[in-house]
């Protein structure tokens, strides 16, 4: 594991009670942009009031990086929250080119920490940035369903997601986390909450 910049501090990753993360599809229609922001920003708003200050991201989509940009924005009101990128590889930004490469380099620039699970893009790495979010998360946040907190917590973990399609790297995730025991909060179907 190969960490950068910012916050050294390794409880900050490691402290799962106080941990949620993002992941969702690649594509989000324009027309659902707007209300996708709202719900993430009530989303990460009911989750710092549950004490969740650290969240991870891994930038890489519309749905991550929207993610990112509102945690960046309530950071602006609670300088106590931390936005943690998980990245598979070291140059990940060399998958981006024109605007994309700009929001991309955006995020990371205002990151307070990126932790890279491998040095290149080799085989399997993906897998195991997703199961290193899984691990030190107790929350995952995915775009499904109006948040409320009476449905999901004390539960043992949250994966919050924006996933329409089970049959992609999104749904492999949202897998994973349900074999983990997480409970899955899918932003995309109003009032969908999955138990795993």
């Amino acid at each position: 594991m190969i960490e950068a910049r910012k916050s050294a501090d390794e409880t900050e990753i490691k402290n799962k009670n106080r941990t949620a993360f993002f992941a969702g599809h690649e594509r989000i229609n324009k027309s659902s942009l707007t209300n996708l922001a709202l719900k993430l920003d009530k989303t990460i708003d009911t989750l710092i009031k549950r004490d969740i200050i650290f969240f991870g991201c891994i930038g890489f989509n519309a749905f991550d990086q929207l993610s990112a940009f509102a945690v960046l924005k309530a950071q602006k009101e609670n300088p106590a929250i931390k936005l943690i990128m998980i990245l598979p590889f070291e140059k990940q930004y060399s998958l981006f080119s024109g605007a994309d490469s700009k929001t991309y380099r955006d995020i990371l620039n205002s990151t307070n920490k990126v932790v890279y699970v491998s040095e290149k893009n080799v085989s399997g790495c993906i897998e195991k940035r997703n199961h290193h979010l899984i691990k030190h998360s107790s929350v995952h946040l995915l775009r499904k369903c109006a948040l409320r907190a009476a449905d999901f917590f004390p539960l043992p973990g949250i994966c919050v997601t924006y996933m329409k399609y089970e049959q992609s790297g999104t749904g492999q995730i949202v897998k994973l986390s349900q074999e983990n025991g997480l409970t899955i909060i899918n932003l995309h179907k109003a009032g969908a909450v999955a138990k795993g």
